[in-house]
Parts: C-alpha cells; structure tokens; sequence
C-alpha cells in the first residue's frame, strides 16, 4: 500500500469514506444519508451482529449494508424517535433470536447432564429393563417362598436375584465407562454464550474463553438486548405516536421532498 493509500484509508476510518462528498440534499449523485435503503440500520443504532463472530462457528456472513461512522452519527444527532424505534425494534428482535438459540442449546445440555445414565442402544436398554422385571419377579417369590417356610426355594432364588443383578451391574457400569460418557459427564457449558468447556481446561484455555468473540460477543448481545428494551419503552412512554408510527419519520420527509424537487 502507498504511503497515500494509507492516509486515504486512515481519514476513512476517522472521518468516513464520504468526508469529502457534498451533500445528497444539494447533490442527487453523491453519498448516501443515513435513511438510505443501503445502509446498515442496526450498526446505526448499536451494532451490527454480522460483526460480532467473523471467522467463528458462529459467523453470521458479512453484512451487504454499508456501515459508516459518519452516518451513524448524523443519525445519532438527528434524534429522530420513529426511526430509533424502527430501527431498534428490528435490531433487537434480530439479537434476541440469537440469545434464544443459545439459550436453548445451554437448556438442552443441562438436560442431558441431568441424566441418571447415558444414552444406550435400544437392545441394551430392553436387556436392562428384562433383567429388573426379572428380578422384581424372583423378589415377590422370595417373599412368598419365605411365608410358605420354603428356605430352600427361596435361598436358590436369592441366588439366582444375585446373578442377575451382578449381570445389571456390568452393563450399566460398561455404559459409565463409555468413553464418550466419560468425555460428555466432564464438560461444563458457559451460561453466556453456550460454549462448552472441559472441567480439566487449564487457566489458560479459560481466560481466552472469556477473551473469544463468541463469549464478548455474547455479552455484548445480552446487555444490547436490555439496553433497546428500555430504549423502546421509555420511545413509548414519552412519544407513543413515534412509536405506533402515527407521525413520519425524517426519512420520510426527505423522501417527500426529493419527489417534490424532482416534480
């Protein structure tokens, strides 16, 4: 890159890539205004989530909006209530479908840790399940060989309930000692961004966890969600007319009077 290239590219990044353009009101060609169809609304009001997990598993695409600093903050100073409410409504509902994805992946995780034992094969499962009737089957005869005083039927039967449950025993210890069991039963899952860990991480491996963009990222996607929460409700309490879209916006003035200069 040249040393001129550099500077244009660092003015951009401080100024905005249209620092040098007229005015769209004066000139019809030249930069787009905020309101425009071709700009990122949601990186005007926070963010936009299409830059929060670049080259992750959770990379969301690079986003076909422009993003601008100089436009978000002639936005910003514009103040104008229709459009904050759009334009925060749609950013939150997009943020609070992530923050469910993720919280129905940590649910389902604590579900399958919840589990009294792992997954097992259905032939598996029929066996255990054959054996415990058996052996509550053999329990009811012992019982009832001891009421009639037969000893010995019921000691060869406590003998055979012995056999059987050391048998129960060996499968269910067998699918303890699955290695994937053992693997899953020492994972733990971040209640923030649904990442999930082993119990054995080191500090290390922690810290840059909490350093990722899927855990920062995720963060920031939960305190957003608040943050436009009450955003909209305190558009309502002060300006329900802007909120219920009663009143235009500025966008939609501008557009009346480009299609007035245009007559």
């Amino acid at each position: 890159m040249s040393a001129k290239d550099a500077m244009k590219a660092q003015m951009d990044a401080l100024m905005g890539s249209f620092r040098d353009e007229v005015c769209k009101e004066e000139d019809p060609n030249g930069p787009p205004r905020w309101q425009a169809d071709n700009v990122c609304k949601k990186f005007l009001v926070k963010f936009c989530p299409n830059d929060l997990f670049v080259n992750t598993k959770s990379d969301l695409g690079k986003c076909t909006k422009l993003h601008d600093e100089r436009l978000k903050q002639t936005y910003a100073g514009a103040k104008d209530d229709v459009c904050t409410y759009k334009y925060s409504t749609e950013l939150l509902n997009e943020l609070e479908q992530l923050q469910l994805q993720v919280d129905r992946a940590i649910r389902r995780f604590g579900e399958r840790m919840a589990m009294a034992m792992p997954n097992m094969d259905s032939a598996t499962k029929a066996k255990l399940d054959a054996l415990t009737q058996e052996i509550k089957t053999l329990q009811n005869e012992i019982e009832q060989l001891g009421e009639q005083g037969e000893v010995e039927k019921a000691e060869e039967a406590n003998k055979k309930v012995a056999e059987l449950l050391a048998q129960k025993v060996t499968i269910e210890t067998a699918a303890e000692n699955d290695p994937l069991w053992l693997k899953e039963k020492g994972q733990t899952i971040c209640e923030i961004c649904g990442c999930i860990a082993q119990s054995t991480d080191n500090d290390q491996r922690k810290q840059n966890h909490l350093d990722g963009k899927q855990h920062t990222g995720f963060i920031l996607i939960r305190e957003t969600v608040l943050e436009l929460k009450a955003t909209l409700n305190e558009i309502r309490s002060r300006n329900p007319d802007a909120a219920s879209g009663k009143i235009s916006s500025s966008s939609d003035r501008d557009k009346d009077r480009d299609r007035d200069r245009d007559r």
